[in-house]
């Protein structure tokens, strides 16, 4: 069970990183490479990888 939330949420993570760089591709004009290299991209990645483990975790106990 942990392996496949783990899975979930890592997935949701690599999404939101591609989707938050290619917003700031499309508009700020930076470069894909560029973006998906920033370091508050790279940390909003991260916290949807966390915030979706813990939504995950949470879910089956209700």
């Amino acid at each position: 069970m942990d392996k496949n939330i783990l899975g979930k949420s890592l997935l949701n993570g690599v999404i939101a990183w591609i989707l938050i760089a290619l917003i700031l591709f499309l508009l700020k004009g930076m470069a894909f490479t560029q973006a998906l290299t920033a370091p508050y991209t790279i940390f909003m990645a991260i916290a949807a990888v966390i915030g979706s483990y813990i939504g995950y975790m949470r879910k089956p106990r209700r």
